[in-house]
């Protein structure tokens, strides 16, 4: 089944050096991939990566469930974070945030959050 070309988009947005994501399996659940359900991505990791930001494009995945982004170097979520409404986990661990938005609390359908050790202003 293939993703919308917004979809694809956002996954081609990502600035990191690997060859490719690697499509999630039962088996395997790397440290860059993603899931699709019903023609969408629903569940995507990029862990490990070293990035600095997210691209505003990321708000294009309105069926995003799980987002994983521990262990990379992000300071802020893009204002398009907003629009992520059917995100239920998220994982922002081992970051550089000092802060989350305002709006970080509109997020309705988000059930956990893992934010690490990190003491937010």
């Amino acid at each position: 089944m293939d993703i919308p070309e917004s979809e694809k988009k956002v996954l081609a947005d990502f600035k990191f050096p690997v060859p490719m994501l690697v499509k999630w399996t039962k088996f395997n659940r790397p440290h860059v991939g993603f899931f699709v359900k019903n023609g969408h991505i629903t569940r995507l990791t990029l862990r490990g990566l070293k990035l600095t930001a997210l691209p505003d494009s990321i708000g294009n995945l309105k069926k995003l469930r799980v987002l994983l982004l521990t262990n990379n170097q992000l300071k802020y979520i893009p204002e398009s974070f907003q629009y992520l409404i059917n995100l239920e986990e998220l994982a922002l661990g081992t970051n550089n945030f000092t802060f989350l938005p305002k709006w970080f609390g509109n997020l309705e359908n988000l059930q956990s959050v893992s934010l690490g050790n990190k003491e937010l202003n």
